[in-house]
């Protein structure tokens, strides 16, 4: 083993840096685990720790080999219980390797201590041992070292039992000053003391922070006393890789209560979250609140001591602050003083509201002295985005909006790229240069700062940093790749920390399998594709739309060689086209032997990868082959969000049971499943008006539902689902199975059913503890009710807050059905059976409407409001088989009795299940999925039209 050993003097630290040599340059040593210059190999496999392994700017080791001992060690905050346990769990070590008969829970990873009776005595006690997870092959199979990263003892029998896998430290504080958690067995507990000489031992250590549930980690934390070197560096971050533990323990670039997060209450001048007085800290993937109580001088990030030498990195956080006063000045998220002199690495940090009613000219989100490259960070409503105080900043991809001052001071000459508000303040001579600037973000309301789909200043208009020299970096702050020049010279980053997901479109209709439109015809219809543009000769028909394959000759010599699809419509002649995986299509002049068909001819087939290959050509046919019957796609590697667009065939329906299973997704890579409406996606709307048309596109199933849900973050818009059963658990809308970390949305569907024999029938049920962040509104949701069973809508998992709006339950043996913290507002449930609402009581209910005395308000009704109980509705036809459940005009009781969701701090929206406009001034909404419109009432008294007019085209 030709590893240099920890005691070297002779070859370590004495050769040359060769990361920028004029004939071959490169700074990976013979363990790295990249290969050349392949930036997603480096973000697959865990970034620059494990891939770019030399360091640059200081002397490397000669030969192959550099040396770095990694050092791994678990934070969890209060965590007050044993991991896991043996018992019945057999734990065999062999080398450095641990085998578990049974499988350990996803949140056991790296850094987590395992104390294990070696001696075979039957307890644990000093003669026994301790050793760290250092890597995760599977569930049942770690990777384990020693305290000082050796090879552990192995027990003196096989299958031992009595083991405990516990955190190493309850606090990222005790982590740094060797104070570990009292669980582990007192006679093996002292494996640190904290401010150790980790460049004499050649160590590199990695503090793992881990979710405990909701809880925070509240205590500040002073690293001081380390002595480091630039390859031997304490590395604080949370672990995000199934190599690293089962389940990541890192948010998705938007503040997550559910992950781990330092929370800090100032109590005193120039107080911070993590004071850093030593140099080589790298933080990442942290999320930090500052709440600032009165006190002038506070700091999320201080690096406070560092030589002229060091540095520092922060990368990947989320930095937020809370103010309880408006005395408070100078509140920093990440900044540097006159005694730190070093070099600082900033990048993919968003930062926001640092700011007091514009009170603090120091506030800012970063600020520097020494030197600084702050790459693609966003700030948002902060005094100050990026404030040069002294020394250099090189700024590149920054996005600032929302603060007074976008970029304050003089930079580097080098800085460019960059985004304000303001109009001449941003560092960017080649792009925006002295223009104000405003992005579209998902969601600022709800603090959402990923790039909105439809941004235009930011998306794909920055600069590739992949290989620059100062800092290459190539992921975004959601560990997704940046995809760099490199690999595809036409392609461009985002500005700001989230590279935003490629937005796939994929259409189905019910057994359409022959053409809507095509170029050989009696007269000829030329189609040209230049660029991302599609356009026609001759007008294609009114029901082509997104999603909608076409295939065609792009060479043009009479055989079917490429495939593009409809991903927008700017006319019934003009399209917005992307290739299979969102790049650019294939140019073609005047062809005309092309088709358009729809995708898929099912629902299911289009969640399965399963083609429309009746009369698609085989040579493109294989579109989606990366979609998986078995296996779905991972959406989240290849940062894309899936639109699957659902079409009428004349009164055909789909009625092919759907189960979304096995799909990779993430919060900007969704899965989205609607009925196109806008004349930007259609010629004519494919989506009912608020009452189930059997023109327009429906989901009916006989037996067991026909929509069944086991994925994250998945939404569906806008459809007719109906279901006939006789027999078992019947549901229209199943959900289950999804993880802590998830969000999926119900809106704007009808759904109904058919029941008789033994059926229990359910509108939507969600059917696990887990699920959290549901959203569910606009929803007309009718006749599930058989045998005195059924609910509209289930959702029986205990505490977890889900959202119910606006929607309106009919003729079902049981209404809304919502654990107490379900949070329901203007909802109607009318004319069930039993118990119209029952189970919720969050003291935010508001404005719910039954025919009985069960509507849900707040406990201490603050107005009349609250609650709309015993009232009777007027819909436009309740007769069964004719069902439109829209107001009528003449209703008093749910009409303007509402409160308007607008600008709502969970779920704002504005509109009503026929996409009508809902008022957001004056407070008067409908309670229900229908809003009334004034001004169409008046006309309709006027020329005595009844509800069926269509108002949308009206």
């Amino acid at each position: 083993d030709f590893h240099l050993g920890v005691g070297d003097a002779g070859a370590r630290n004495y050769g040359t840096d060769l990361s920028n040599d004029s004939y071959l340059p490169f700074n990976t040593d013979i363990d790295s685990v990249c290969y050349g210059r392949d930036a997603i190999n480096r973000v697959s496999t865990g970034g620059d720790d494990l891939c770019y392994t030399r360091p640059r700017g200081t002397s490397w080791d000669i030969g192959a080999d550099e040396l770095i001992t990694r050092i791994y060690r678990s934070v969890g905050p209060s965590e007050d219980e044993v991991l896991e346990a043996g018992a019945s769990n057999h734990l065999n070590i062999s080398g450095s390797t641990a085998t578990f008969d049974t499988a350990l829970g996803d949140d056991v990873g790296v850094g987590d201590a395992l104390e294990y009776d070696d001696d075979n005595d039957g307890d644990i006690d000093a003669n026994d041992s301790i050793a760290f997870i250092s890597g995760r092959t599977s569930s049942t199979v770690f990777t384990i070292k020693t305290a000082a990263g050796g090879i552990p003892t192995a027990p003196s029998a096989a299958d031992e039992i009595h083991w405990n896998i516990n955190r190493a430290y309850t606090s990222l504080s005790y982590a740094e000053a060797g104070t570990e958690n009292t669980l582990i067995d007192f006679d093996l507990r002292n494996f640190d003391t904290g401010n150790r000489d980790i460049a004499v031992n050649s160590e590199q250590w990695n503090i793992a922070c881990y979710a405990h549930g909701t809880t925070a980690d509240t205590a500040g934390t002073t690293i001081d006393g380390w002595t480091t070197a630039p390859q031997n560096y304490i590395k604080i971050y949370t672990p995000t890789l199934t190599s690293e533990v089962g389940t990541s323990q890192r948010h998705s670039g938007k503040w997550d209560e559910g992950k781990y997060r330092l929370e800090i209450s100032m109590t005193y001048d120039y107080q911070m979250a993590i004071k850093v007085d030593d140099d080589g800290i790298r933080i990442d993937g942290l999320q930090f609140k500052i709440t600032n109580n009165d006190y002038l001088a506070t700091r999320a990030i201080g690096f406070w001591t560092i030589s002229a030498s060091g540095t520092g990195y922060v990368s990947n956080s989320i930095i937020k602050a809370v103010f309880t006063t408006t005395n408070a000045d100078s509140v920093l998220g990440i900044t540097t003083t006159s005694s730190a002199n070093g070099t600082y690495y900033i990048w993919n940090n968003i930062i926001y509201d640092l700011d007091v009613s514009g009170q603090n000219v120091n506030t800012a989100g970063i600020t520097n002295v020494g030197k600084m490259y702050a790459y693609n960070n966003t700030l948002y409503n902060n005094y100050k985005g990026i404030y040069r105080t002294g020394g250099t900043i090189v700024a590149k991809n920054n996005l600032v909006q929302s603060c007074a001052n976008g970029y304050d001071g003089n930079f580097d000459a080098s800085s460019n790229y960059n985004i304000s508000n303001l109009a001449s303040d941003a560092p960017s001579p080649s792009y925006r240069s002295n223009l104000a600037t405003t992005v579209s973000f998902t969601d600022t309301i709800n603090s959402d700062f990923h790039l909105a789909s439809t941004d235009t200043a930011a998306r794909n208009l920055g600069v590739d940093l992949s290989q620059d020299y100062n800092l290459p970096i190539t992921n975004d702050i959601d560990g997704q790749g940046r995809i760099s020049n490199f690999q595809y010279p036409i392609s461009n980053w985002d500005i700001g920390a989230d590279e935003s997901a490629t937005s796939i479109f994929r259409s189905i209709a019910p057994s359409m399998s022959t053409y809507l439109d095509r170029g050989v015809d009696e007269s000829g219809t030329d189609l040209t594709i230049s660029g991302t543009t599609m356009t026609l000769e001759n007008a294609a028909p009114d029901n082509v739309g997104v999603g909608d394959v076409i295939q065609y000759d792009a060479n043009n010599d009479g055989a079917i060689d490429a495939i593009a699809f409809i991903s927008a419509r700017a006319s019934s002649t003009s399209f917005t086209v992307q290739a299979r995986d969102g790049a650019n299509p294939v140019a073609t002049t005047n062809d005309q032997d092309w088709q358009i068909f729809r995708a898929y001819t099912t629902l299911d087939n289009a969640e399965g990868g399963v083609e429309n290959t009746a009369n698609i050509d085989d040579d493109v046919d294989d579109f989606d082959i990366s979609v998986s019957r078995n296996d779905g796609k991972d959406i989240y590697a290849s940062n894309e969000q899936w639109n699957i667009a659902c079409y009428a065939n004349g009164t055909t329906v789909d009625t092919v049971e759907v189960i979304i299973y096995n799909w990779t997704t993430a919060p900007q890579n969704y899965i989205k499943i609607y009925t196109p409406t806008l004349t930007s996606e259609v010629g004519t709307s494919q989506r009912h008006l608020g009452k189930w048309d059997g023109n327009k596109y429906a989901l009916t199933v006989t037996g067991t539902g026909p929509l069944i849900i086991y994925e994250d973050y998945v939404r569906v818009d806008g459809l007719q689902t109906s279901i006939i059963s006789s027999s078992d658990n019947s549901v229209s809308i199943y959900v289950a199975l999804i993880s802590t970390n998830n969000e999926f949305r119900i809106s704007n569907n009808i759904i109904t059913g058919s029941f008789s024999g033994t059926a229990y029938p359910y509108g939507i049920h969600l059917n696990d503890v887990d699920i959290v962040g549901a959203m569910v509104w606009n929803n007309i949701i009718y006749g599930f009710s058989n045998n005195s069973t059924g609910y509209g809508i289930l959702a029986n998992n205990p505490t977890l807050l889900n959202y119910f709006y606006n929607n309106t339950i009919i003729n079902s043996y049981r209404g809304i059905y919502s654990n107490s913290g379900g949070l329901l507002k203007n909802n109607i449930s009318y004319n069930n059976i039993v118990d119209y609402y029952y189970g919720s009581s969050n003291s935010s209910n508001t404005n719910n409407l039954s025919k009985d005395a069960t509507a849900p308000g707040a406990a201490a009704c603050p107005n009349a409001n609250c609650y709309y109980r015993s009232k009777t509705l007027s819909f436009v036809s309740t007769t069964p088989g004719t069902e439109d459940f829209h107001l009528a005009l003449s209703d008093t009781d749910a009409k303007n009795k509402g409160t308007q969701l607008c600008s709502d701090s969970y779920l704002p929206f504005s509109t009503d299940i026929d996409g009508n406009s809902r008022p957001c001034s004056p407070d008067t909404w409908d309670i229900g999925a229908d809003e009334v419109i004034q001004a169409m009432i008046n006309i309709n008294r006027n020329v005595n039209f009844g509800r069926g007019v269509n108002f949308n085209a009206k």
